[in-house]
Order: C-alpha cells, then structure tokens, then sequence
C-alpha cells in the first residue's frame, strides 16, 4: 500500500492483509525459511509480530471470530429464503409481556411507580404448559401466608394464558403463559409515610417506600419461581427478573422493623432491573439467598451501600416468619 524509510535509511513497505471470510487462511506454498505450507500465522497479542505459536487466548479469539462469521452467514441465508420476519422478530417473552401490558388497565397498573417481575424458563417454547393445565399450576406454584401471590380469587382466561386483577389496597395485575412465562406488576402505595406510623404520607411531594415491602415482594417471586420451575420444566434454568420503575425520589423508610432509619436513602434513578439465573433442579429451599442479592442490588441504587444479605435476611426473618 506504500512504502515508508526508517530513521536509519532502511525502506518498509505497508502491506494490507485482509481478514478472512468464513475460514482461517493457511499459508499455500513456503518462502525461504520463514513461511512453511500450511501454517497459520496470526498477529502476537504480546508484541507487533507475526508468529505461527498461538497462545490458548489467541487461539480462543480466532475460533470465536470464525464461529461469528459462521452464524452471520447462516443468519443471511436464512433471510434470503424468506426467514427473515422470524429472525427478526423480538424475544417471544418480551413479545407477551408487551401484548399482555397494553391490554391491561394501564391507568391502575402501568401508569405509576411500581414493582414488576417476570419469570421464565431461559429457552422459549409457546406450549411449555398445556392449557388446561394452567390452574393447576398456579395453584401448586402459589405462595400463600399472610397474602398469596398470585392472588388467585378472581382467574380469568386468555387465549395462551391465565391473568387476574387484584383492586383496592393490595392492586396488582398477574399473567401466567402456556410458555411458562408469569408476569407480575404492583403498583407502590403512597400512604406511608417517614416515620413507623406512616404520619405525614406524601408531605412536600415526597413518597416513602418501607423497605420491608421490596424484599417482601422479591422473596415471594423468588420463592413462587422455584415452585413454578419444579412443576414445568425442572430441568431448565429459570430467569427471574424485578424491576422497580418510576420511582426517582422515592425514599426508603424502616415502617413496622421497630427502630428509627434515616431517611436520607432516595431512589437515584427512574428504572431498576436486576435479573438472576435459577439452575436446573433448584433447591425450593434457597430461594431465599436469591431474593436477598435481588434486593441488596435494589438498595444500592437508593445509597444505601451498607445494604448487606445479611440485612436484608433479617428483614426477610422479621416479616411474619413467613419465609
């Protein structure tokens, strides 16, 4: 492509070797003694040099940039004979998600701050659960104590999935797909207030989230999702992802934990989403691990970096003995 001198007089050229297209190139013939056939060369990571030696590391990256090619080339061709839509379509989960939200009571529900979670298994497949399985499954994943999640008095159907809608105080809207996928939302209350007695709710524009609500929330998805995997796929990871939104400015209060908390912890941001991977034949039992990382992760992004699991499992213990 040119040529360059060097400060001792010696002349370079620059030469462009282009990238391959599917598969590595080998060396088709020798040169002297520094190109042997069929050799690999590729360029050092540790030093601007050429060399036949690959180490384990740029070995791997060659192999993956090959592997990258590969499935570029599959996906075109797919596209070419009229796979494209398909390929192209977004997540199925996040596609009933979005069909299931819209036809919701958005007012109630989605127009406000709120906590939500879904929980899936990590491969998608639209007949997971046959329908008229659906209420048994609900009824045998449901977490009942002081509340039941989901609130299983008012079932309705849908054509791939079971929902309900829960009015007065404890609002809340549920689905549960033939996929496996079970969608929650909970709209946040804003009648507490600063202080345990929940006195002066709102004053000056300011809501007030008792901490004990979060992880109230999270370890019963947690807990509901590994019942929900053992009962339809208990040999596939489970996703389980909360998300808290529309909530900046939200502070968080200690109510009914029986000591005073400064109230200097504020959500720091509109939308939180933390998502955890349940493995194949979760143990029911530790559910309860799970949901503290979950809700550790949410205090963080109010300040409160002394939020530990063990606090949050204390919280956890305090709330009834419930868990």
């Amino acid at each position: 492509m040119a040529e360059r001198a060097l400060p001792d007089g010696r002349s370079v050229v620059v030469v462009e070797v282009k990238e391959f297209d599917l598969v590595p190139v080998l060396s088709k013939r020798a040169h002297q003694q520094n190109i042997h056939v069929g050799r690999l060369y590729t360029r050092s990571m540790a030093k601007a040099e050429t060399s036949p030696q690959q180490t384990p590391n740029e070995l791997r990256e060659l192999l993956q940039l090959a592997v990258e090619k590969g499935v570029r080339a599959y996906l075109q061709t797919a596209r070419n004979v009229g796979f494209g839509a398909a390929l192209d379509a977004p997540p199925p989960f996040g596609t009933e998600r979005d069909t299931y939200l819209q036809r919701a009571d958005s007012q109630a529900y989605i127009d406000c701050p709120r906590l939500m979670a879904w929980v899936h298994p990590v491969h998608y497949r639209p007949d997971q659960i046959e329908y008229e399985s659906l209420q048994a499954t609900l009824n045998g994943s449901a977490v009942s104590a002081d509340a039941t999640l989901p609130d299983l008095r008012s079932v309705e159907r849908g054509a791939t999935y079971l929902f309900g809608n829960t009015h007065g105080p404890a609002l809340q809207t549920w689905a549960l797909f033939q996929s496996g996928q079970f969608l929650l939302v909970r709209p946040l209350p804003t009648r507490f207030g600063p202080d345990p007695g929940g006195v002066g709710a709102g004053e000056g524009g300011t809501h007030y989230l008792p901490l004990s609500l979060p992880v109230h929330f999270i370890t019963d998805v947690a807990h509901f999702a590994a019942r929900l995997q053992q009962r339809v796929a208990p040999d596939q990871p489970f996703s389980v992802s909360v998300s808290l939104v529309d909530a900046q400015g939200w502070q968080l209060t200690a109510r009914k934990l029986g000591r005073p908390f400064l109230h200097e912890y504020a959500m720091a941001d509109d939308n939180w989403t933390q998502t955890e991977i349940l493995p194949p034949y979760f143990d029911e039992g530790q559910h309860k691990p799970v949901a503290a990382e979950l809700a550790r992760q949410l205090f963080q992004r109010f300040g409160w970096k002394n939020a530990s699991k063990e606090v949050v499992a204390s919280v956890q213990d305090s709330l009834l003995d419930r868990y």
